[in-house]
């Protein structure tokens, strides 16, 4: 449980200080690109760090395979869910999982 919530707390810290220079930063570790699932329109579209940037737009529709775990991105920023490129970014899937809590 402790756990848990220092990944909170530190993909919370990171992400509202994120700027331009840090998601290039990030943009660079990212492994989206060597997961099965990613496609080549994906690719054309440039599409990578779903796990901040959010959801495929139109490119990825189904789940052929996930590396999420293995994403250096995980430890760094704290994140907590998996398979970004079709559920949506750590923060959405976070605020969907409170709306989804009783009380």
């Amino acid at each position: 449980m402790t756990d848990r919530w220092y990944r909170l707390d530190q993909f919370e810290t990171i992400y509202t200080s994120l700027d331009g220079k840090k998601k290039a930063e990030l943009k660079g570790k990212c492994i989206c690109g060597d997961c099965p699932t990613y496609n080549p329109c994906a690719g054309s579209a440039g599409e990578l760090l779903y796990c901040v940037l959010g959801e495929s737009f139109r490119c990825i529709t189904e789940d052929v395979g996930c590396i999420c775990p293995s994403c250096p991105l995980v430890d760094e920023l704290g994140l907590l869910d998996l398979t970004f490129c079709l559920r949506g970014s750590e923060a959405a899937q976070r605020y969907g999982e409170k709306l989804r809590r009783p009380g």
